[in-house]
Formats: structure tokens, sequence, C-alpha cells
């Protein structure tokens, strides 16, 4: 299992797996990127952090866009939701409820 101790190194169970995964993937171990990353994240007052977020706002802004619920609810007067079952619904689903009990039955006589 590989992890950072308490150091910032990486450790591994056994020391042999952590050579073979650096060789698979040295980028993944290299330190020193993610030191950079970290010295950038902490330092709020450099020009590059300042710029990334208002480019990060910015891009945040062009997908968020808020909701018309006005619309919504015009919606909610065109496409009123159905209450009760037509008469034809009615009949069918009826129907069909004793198609299945009869064939819940033949089943039953069947297992005997």
């Amino acid at each position: 299992m590989n992890m950072l101790d308490n150091k910032c190194r990486t450790s591994f169970a056994k020391p042999e797996y952590l050579k073979k995964a650096k060789q698979a993937n040295p980028r993944l171990y290299d330190i020193g990127c993610y030191n950079d990353n970290l010295a950038l994240m902490l330092s709020s007052e450099s020009d590059e952090v300042i710029r990334l977020d208002k480019e990060s706002r910015s891009k945040l802004s062009d997908l968020v866009r808020p909701f018309d619920y006005a619309k919504l609810n015009s919606l909610y007067d065109l496409f009123v939701p159905q209450r009760e079952k037509s008469s034809e619904q009615r009949f069918f689903s009826y129907r069909s409820r004793i198609s299945q009990i009869n064939a819940q039955k033949e089943k039953r006589k069947e297992s005997f």
C-alpha cells in the first residue's frame, strides 16, 4: 500500500514493490512536483494563483446559470399529472390482474 509517511516520503510495506512501482510510473512518485504545487497553494498572494483563481471562477460562472423557476411553474400548468385512471385503464388493469391471478393458480396446481 503506497502512502506518504510523516517525512513526505513514500512508504511501502516491502521496498521491492516501491522500486517496481517507481520503474512503472516514475512521475507518480516524484515528490518534487507535489511540493511545487503545495508551495503554489500556500502562497495565496502570488500572481499565478490569483490568475488561476480568476480563470477558474470565470469558467465556473460560464457553466453555472441561475435556474428559471417561472419557466418550470409554467410547465406544470401545461402538463397536469393524471390523478385518476380512465375507464379503459381501469378495465385493462382489472383484466391484467385477473390473468395474473389465474396464472399463479395454474402454477400452484402444477407444483402439487
